[in-house]
């Protein structure tokens, strides 16, 4: 069922709420049994919607999480503390959605796609875990993302940046009005840091024309992360605090946000692993999903500034539809050797386009994801990372490679002195 859903229509877009509004009347609007939080953005919307989660989840609420892609498995889209649902939970909703609302030959050109129907399991997932509060975080713009048919009792932007350019606009301004799309009169409304002042203006003429909420916009508080967690990290954990304090109230407690903020982690986003390679030798790895240009720059000032540790070597791909400016750039300044991962889906560079991203005198070969790995760990000098990023395509292949699963993939973890 998870196959035929996949090939069907995962990369079918039908911007627009009908159909998706319709879903949900028809199921009994499963999204109102506990407060909707809605995440917007171009960078760091799954950074702030899971740190929100482990935030609220000190609190003593139990949290329904929706994110997207996924790394590993179709199951981490829908988390409830944290931890991905299973698949004797999510696979009876996905086989009754999809015959409902997802079989063209059914349902015809009203079929809903993809990212609607795993938004209509979503809400129907968090109704039967009886979540307190659930996190949605939007795909893709805002005004006219499934996600943006829930009614939510609060709103939270992220960093806009230039991406989906063929859908939201081909300027800042006309991005920043399609997120700025899930702001509700009368809802409160949080807005993380901006980076371009077109942007910010945009959402803050939209927030400031009724009753809402605009937080302060600093790049920084005190330190609440840990030393492992990066700069770029601790930037979206500003709109996540700030969202936490508007939605719980007087109900809001410093030490706990610290706590659940200790608690956090997010696959795949600076994140660093340790393996042990065949001959018994650690290897540290740093696992970023910097797959446009923004998220490059960001990655690059991660390295340039909150990195103490060494890059040794590199395994990077990409997707043929994703801009890489500034790749070669980060590349250069790096200087060492450059494994490029030809991706295992119709929408990835190819050889040649792998090829004519990395500059010459640093490849070191083409191959899987796999390959590349055990190349560059292989080549990695002792006491230097390995850095790979690139497509989260990509990164879910590295994790296969390294034997973990969806279960894995958590996003609240015990941290010491809890």
């Amino acid at each position: 069922m998870k196959r035929r859903l996949f090939e069907q229509n995962r990369f079918t877009i039908k911007l627009g709420l009908e159909r998706m509004r319709a879903a949900l009347e028809a199921e009994g609007h499963p999204e109102r049994c506990a407060p909707a939080i809605v995440v917007a953005g171009t960078n760091g919307k799954g950074t702030v919607a899971s740190s929100l989660s482990a935030i609220l989840g000190a609190h003593g609420l139990r949290v329904g999480l929706y994110t997207s892609p996924h790394l590993v498995g179709f199951e981490e889209r829908f988390r409830v503390g944290g931890v991905p649902l299973t698949p004797a939970q999510v696979l009876p909703v996905l086989e009754d959605v999809y015959a409902r609302y997802g079989d063209v030959e059914r349902v015809g050109d009203e079929a809903l796609t993809f990212f609607e129907l795993t938004t209509l399991m979503a809400a129907r997932l968090f109704e039967a875990q009886r979540v307190d509060v659930a996190i949605y975080e939007v795909g893709l713009g805002g005004r006219l993302d499934a996600v943006n048919a829930i009614e939510p009792a609060l709103s939270v932007i992220t960093t806009i940046d230039r991406d989906h350019e063929a859908y939201l606009g081909d300027t800042l301004e006309a991005i920043a009005g399609e997120k700025a799309g899930v702001m509700r009169a009368g809802v409160p409304v949080v807005i993380g840091e901006q980076e371009h002042v077109e942007a910010f203006e945009v959402l803050w003429a939209r927030a400031s024309a009724g009753p809402r909420y605009a937080p302060r916009l600093a790049a920084a508080e005190d330190d609440v992360a840990g030393a492992e967690q990066s700069w770029v990290a601790r930037r979206h954990h500003v709109a996540a605090r700030c969202a936490a304090r508007v939605f719980l109230g007087d109900d809001h407690d410093d030490a706990a946000t610290q706590r659940g903020l200790r608690r956090w982690r997010w696959p795949g986003r600076m994140e660093r692993r340790d393996v042990v390679g065949a001959d018994g030798r650690l290897t540290r790895l740093l696992l970023d999903a910097a797959h446009n240009p923004a998220g490059i720059a960001a990655l690059r000032a991660e390295l340039d500034g909150g990195s103490a540790e060494e890059v040794g070597a590199v395994v990077w791909g990409a997707l043929e539809d994703k801009k890489q400016e500034g790749l070669n750039a980060l590349l250069s300044e790096l200087g060492v050797g450059v494994w490029a991962a030809a991706i295992d889906t119709p929408r990835a560079l190819g050889e040649e386009g792998l090829r004519r991203h990395v500059p010459e005198r640093l490849l070191r070969g083409v191959g899987d994801a796999g390959w590349c790995l055990r190349q560059a760990i292989a080549a990695c000098g002792e006491d230097k990372l390995v850095l790979c990023f690139g497509s989260i395509y990509l990164l879910g292949e590295l994790y296969e490679a390294l034997g973990l699963g969806a279960a894995d993939m958590v996003t609240e973890r015990a941290a010491p002195g809890d």
